[in-house]
């Protein structure tokens, strides 16, 4: 076995704002500036922690997160409860997992990888023709693995059986797609296609198109509820707007697709992550900027300030404790600022 370590993949404050009742918990992270802002959603405190310019955020079992660096080479693993780093290392580290936390899965240009954790020790190494993986997805069960494809020209979604290594399926997508998440209740994919204005359900099989939204802007972030429900963040012309739709399958007319609600945001909207729990919504603003909502839609309950434009937000469930990690913290939370600060 060896250690796994990728170099050099290419990819790329708050304040009160009304009664919560009981109010979301946990952290949520967001990629934005020059580092990683960890917002404490009970308060809106932000802790920001320097990592350098990351684009996506991978969150692990135990409650750390990895904040790779593509552009230098580099991986800082955060504390989400302190704010504090418990790692820097050279490489880049994505770990995407599954329902084990043992182990986890990287999917690299021309490869996907299986490691264990915490150890990062490679148990399976396959070659599979991936040029540019932009967005990684593990089924539930651990079985599959999801990746759209976006290399120069042209974007694919590919399945990958996860206990031979084989390619299973190689779907060509148009429309720019832009984000990818998978809806475990209904065995469905969705794929967003900003260029086309519209969000994509496939089958798990990713060979048949079983439904479509369609938006009156670029959808921009995509999130499920757990409860049947797909949030949509769009951007429009003169700001935008998060919607509310209910999938469910039917055994007369096969995917019902119904929208329940919108709700204007401040700005255009970016990136997407629901609770663990599924009560609640975090929008990030492609111009920066944080808004937390019930998934219900209700108004914005906290909002939080975040440097830069967002281009990741993850709302990993703190809960999911994993294996024993290393003592690689020392000790040194980061510094939290105030709401309204």
């Amino acid at each position: 076995m060896r250690r796994l370590v990728l170099v050099g993949v290419a990819l790329l404050m708050a304040g009160p704002a009304g009664a919560w009742g009981k109010g979301p918990g946990g952290r949520i992270a967001v990629s934005c500036g020059e580092g990683v802002a960890i917002v404490d959603p009970a308060d809106g405190r932000v802790v920001s922690v320097p990592t350098g310019p990351v684009g996506w955020l991978y969150p692990a079992p135990g409650g750390v997160l990895y904040a790779p660096d593509t552009r230098r080479g580099r991986t800082t693993a955060i504390d989400l409860v302190t704010g504090g780093v418990q790692e820097r290392f050279d490489g880049v580290m994505m770990p995407v997992f599954g329902v084990e936390d043992e182990r986890y899965v990287v999917a690299v240009r021309g490869r996907v990888l299986i490691a264990a954790y915490p150890d990062r020790l490679v148990l399976r190494d396959w070659e599979v023709p991936l040029e540019r993986p932009w967005r990684v997805r593990v089924s539930h069960d651990g079985l599959t693995l999801y990746v759209l494809d976006r290399p120069a020209e042209g974007a694919s979604l590919v399945k990958v059986d996860l206990l031979s290594g084989r390619e299973e399926v190689r779907t060509a997508v148009e429309g720019e797609p832009d984000e990818m998440i998978l809806f475990e209740e209904t065995g469905l994919v969705a794929v967003a296609r900003p260029g086309a204005g519209l969000v994509e359900l496939r089958s798990g099989t990713l060979l048949n198109v079983e439904g479509a939204v369609r938006c009156d802007g670029r959808p921009t972030g995509l999130a499920f509820d757990g409860r049947g429900h797909l949030l949509v963040g769009v951007a429009g012309t003169n700001g935008g707007e998060v919607l509310r739709f209910r999938i469910r399958r039917t055994a007369k007319n096969g995917l019902s697709v119904q929208e329940k609600g919108r709700r204007d945001v401040p700005a255009a909207p970016g990136r997407m992550a629901a609770s663990p729990d599924g009560r609640w919504l975090a929008v990030g603003g492609a111009g920066g900027g944080l808004w937390i909502m019930a998934t219900g839609l209700g108004r914005i309950e906290r909002s939080a300030k975040v440097p830069g434009p967002v281009r990741d937000v993850v709302w990993p469930d703190l809960e999911r404790t994993g294996p024993l990690m290393p003592e690689w913290s020392n000790g040194d939370g980061g510094e939290w600022a105030k709401p309204g600060s």
